[in-house]
């Protein structure tokens, strides 16, 4: 599943990061200027891929959940689609193709330089100076998860994203 997303971000203009942290934690990794998206993928867990995205949002502008099932990619776009949820991009990969469902969209607080989105974004500026080789394990990563989790659900979320307000499309 990773070719097809990949070509696909990158017809996007985004670089693309598979596994960057070298902990699986994170799927796919794009980026393009200072725009950091992430994208979760599965075969056809949609419920359990949905919750990593949205676990995920705190480190970058963006998330998405790619699903190899087109039921599930199409079920998960029109039943998902609450205030909070609604902003998880979803794209159905079938074969060499990735088709986008629903666009992932920027939360206004995007532009805060939050932690999580500095520290990700040090890494990949060391990996694009070749620093760090691709694959290494990110370190520090546990801690910044046990960090954040706080034991609350979809726990990466902000009540200042959840703030009515107008939200950019990616």
């Amino acid at each position: 599943m990773i070719p097809p997303m990949q070509a696909y971000l990158e017809h996007e203009g985004f670089r693309v990061y598979p596994n960057v942290d070298g902990n699986d934690y994170f799927d796919l990794v794009a980026r393009r200027g200072r725009e950091l998206g992430l994208v979760e993928l599965k075969r056809s867990l949609a419920g359990p891929a949905f919750g990593q995205a949205l676990r995920r949002r705190a480190w970058g502008d963006w998330v998405g959940v790619a699903l190899g099932s087109g039921p599930g990619a199409r079920r998960l776009a029109t039943e998902r689609n609450g205030r909070l949820s609604s902003v998880v991009g979803i794209w159905w990969v079938h074969g060499e193709t990735a088709e986008l469902l629903r666009a992932p969209t920027v939360v206004p607080t995007a532009d805060v330089p939050r932690p999580e989105r500095v520290q990700l974004h040090a890494w990949l500026d060391a990996i694009d100076r070749g620093w760090i080789p691709p694959g290494t394990r990110m370190e520090g990563l546990g801690g910044t998860l046990r960090r954040l989790s706080l034991g609350r659900g979809y726990r990466e979320w902000t009540v200042e994203e959840a703030a009515d307000g107008p939200a950019r499309q990616r």
